[in-house]
This record gives C-alpha cells, structure tokens and sequence, in this order.
C-alpha cells in the first residue's frame, strides 16, 4: 500500500521518515521535514495541486537545512516515476559532492521494498535502471550545465555563488519544460547585491512565474543557545531594535536564549561583523 502512495505522490516518501539523513552532528537520522521545511513543501503542493510547474526561489539563512529538502524531493519523485530526468546543481565541487552523497545515503538506507534498481551511481549521476530515471550531478563552473538534456526537476543549490550565473540559468530555463510536473528549486543564502538580487526582485514582482519565499534564522529551533545559570542576560539597544521588527514582521517574540544565540554567532563565527552575520542569517529579505 505505501508503495503505490509513494509512486503516486512521491512527496508522501518525503514526508514519511523512511529517507535518512546526516545530521549536523553527525548522525544518521530518519528526515522528517522541520517548520521550515513544511512552509516551503506547502507552497510546493499548493502549485502541484493546482496543475502549474512548481518555481522555488528561496532565500535563506545558513544550514536551515533547504538543499536536503530539496534533494529528498528530487530522490524521491526520480525514484518513483518512469523516465524522470533531474538535475542538481551546486556552486562548486565540493558542493556538488555533498549533494551526491546525500542521493546515496536516501538509496542505501531505504528499505529494500522500496528501493529501485541502481545502475549506476558515481559522482556525476545516480541512475535508477528499471525506471530508466536518473539525476545528474553538476556544478556551476561548467557553463554547460543542463544544456543538451530535458529536465523534470532541476535543483540549483547555493545559486548566489555560481561562478557563471548567467550561462548556467539560461540553460537550466531551456532544459525544463514550462509545464506541470516540472520543478525549479532555486536556493542560496544572500551574497550582496549581485545578479540573485536582481532575480530576487523579479520574482517579489510576480513578473518571473517563481514563487518567492524568505526565511530567516530564528525559523530554526536549533538557533537558540541557553544562558547559564546565575549569568544575567540583558539585552543590547540593537538587541531590543531587533526583536521589535521581528515581532512587527512576523509576529514572533524572539527569546533571550536566541539572542544568546545570535551573539555567539556574531563573536565566534562572524569576527564580531554584525553585517556579516545579517548576510549569513537575515532576519529579512531587504
């Protein structure tokens, strides 16, 4: 019975805890999507539901833990459905090598009922050979990706760091048919005002068939540092300023326990550069 749930909504394999994936940790851990998370799967359901192609682009702090959604998704609908094309993208080698050992650890670990034929499965592809399915491996230092091929789901990882933005995206817009049943998953966290902002205005406008979604640090229940006991927290004026747009935006009370977090984070990570730290976790779109 799940079997046939899975082929016939593969976003039901996402879901259910059979994917397993590495924790920050280190850990190998059945994956079941966060508060984050299910704010985007939403959005993605709503267009399927709905007949349209689903177009993601996402905004995003740092490790929130988008690029294994978005590969879960892409396992999982290429593992179920015959002739499925995907493709992933990441900003560098290292990245894109990441990315494929996420795909590996998703087949390995699922139980055998449910896993597909592997033919072949290396750096650069993972191809499921009954289905006649695969997903591709690439980065965006080759400026032919996505070019010559037809895609049903193509996932651009880190997209604000592409070493050649321009020619990447015009192949990846022509390998993926404008129709349902197609995906374009495109997520990074901020880098300035280069060519993602431009694409993050056209799609804010509504004028790009993308869907727009931000979200920020304090969505993730992991971003939060607790304060020993008999230490005094009090907050900083631009702790305070902070907290009151948060509220006004969104409508969330931030804890001290997340400030504290924060201010770790700003020390240890980010070199005391608050703006470095606004870059890596915003707290909004602008």
């Amino acid at each position: 019975a799940q079997q046939v749930l899975f082929r016939r909504n593969p976003l039901e394999l996402v879901r259910s805890g059979k994917l397993f994936i590495r924790t920050k940790s280190g850990e190998i851990k059945s994956f079941i999507p966060n508060f984050a998370q299910k704010i985007v799967l939403e959005v993605i359901e709503k267009r399927i539901k709905e007949s349209k192609p689903v177009r993601i682009r996402l905004l995003k702090a740092r490790q929130i833990g988008f690029s294994t959604l978005f590969q879960a998704i892409t396992y999982a609908f290429t593992s179920r459905r015959e002739g499925f094309h995907s493709l992933v993208i990441a900003d560098d080698e290292e990245g894109s090598k990441e990315l494929f050992e996420m795909n590996k650890l998703f087949h390995e670990r699922l139980g055998n009922q449910f896993k597909p034929e592997l033919r072949k499965s290396n750096e650069i592809a993972l191809e499921f050979g009954g289905l006649k399915s695969r997903i591709d491996i690439d980065t965006s230092r080759n400026k032919n990706a996505g070019r010559g091929s037809t895609y049903q789901i193509v996932h651009k990882s880190e997209s604000s760091r592409f070493a050649f933005p321009k020619e990447v995206n015009l192949g990846v817009a022509s390998a993926v048919p404008d129709m349902q049943g197609t995906m374009v998953f495109d997520e990074t966290t901020a880098n300035g005002m280069n060519f993602y902002f431009d694409e993050v205005q056209n799609s804010m406008r509504g004028t790009d068939g993308y869907d727009f979604i931000f979200i920020p640090w304090f969505y993730d229940p992991e971003y939060a540092m607790p304060i020993y006991e008999g230490v005094q927290f009090t907050r900083t004026q631009e702790e305070i300023a902070i907290s009151k747009k948060v509220n006004s935006l969104y409508k969330i009370a931030l804890s001290d326990a997340q400030l504290n977090w924060r201010r770790f984070i700003i020390q240890h990570k980010c070199g005391g550069d608050v703006n470095l730290f606004r870059q890596e976790y915003p707290s909004d779109h602008e």
